[in-house]
């Protein structure tokens, strides 16, 4: 049976983590992970918190353990691709996204996140595909790709294939 002790430890671990108090914070997750390791949630945010402390060997194998607990957790995939992105590991960005892909292919957050790491290698064909894709699946999701990816915005054929689109919304948005 699980004990519910931990959860206080995860509670007092998360709110640190949002005052940017990553170092208090890893010690309450740690011991929470230390009372129940089979928590995706807590291996998440331990991968989180080792992350903005770059600290990317312990950030990746909490990463790792995530999608070992919960596949179905789509932020960890992007979480964890991000993460390998900011080591400039593009190509197994776009591998990992990719597996994230297939368990969830109604998920438009990947694919707008594919769709900019795709810009990045300048696999512009197969990243318009994408972005096809992601506008289909959840048009109003769009903003994820140039929050994430700003410099999408200035390329042509991106705001080419937005404007059907976004012509399309608004008539349906207004009729």
């Amino acid at each position: 049976t699980r004990r519910y002790s931990d959860l206080g430890w995860i509670g007092i671990g998360v709110c640190l983590y949002y005052r940017k108090n990553y170092l208090e914070a890893l010690h309450y997750i740690k011991k929470a992970i230390s009372l129940e390791d089979k928590n995706a949630e807590c291996w998440h945010i331990f991968g989180d918190i080792y992350d903005k402390i770059n600290h990317n060997t312990e950030a990746e194998e909490a990463y790792k353990k995530v999608i070992k607990l919960d596949k179905e957790n789509t932020d960890i995939w992007l979480d964890y691709s991000h993460l390998l992105l900011k080591q400039e590991k593009t190509k197994e960005a776009i591998k990992l996204i990719s597996k994230g892909i297939k368990l969830h292919p109604q998920c438009a957050d990947l694919y707008y996140r594919i769709t900019a790491y795709l810009i990045k290698e300048k696999r512009m064909k197969k990243a318009l595909a994408c972005l096809e894709l992601a506008l289909k699946k959840d048009y109003k999701k769009n903003h994820q790709l140039f929050d994430y990816f700003p410099l999408a915005a200035k390329i042509t054929e991106v705001k080419d294939l937005l404007k059907p689109y976004k012509k399309e919304y608004k008539e349906s948005e207004y009729s």
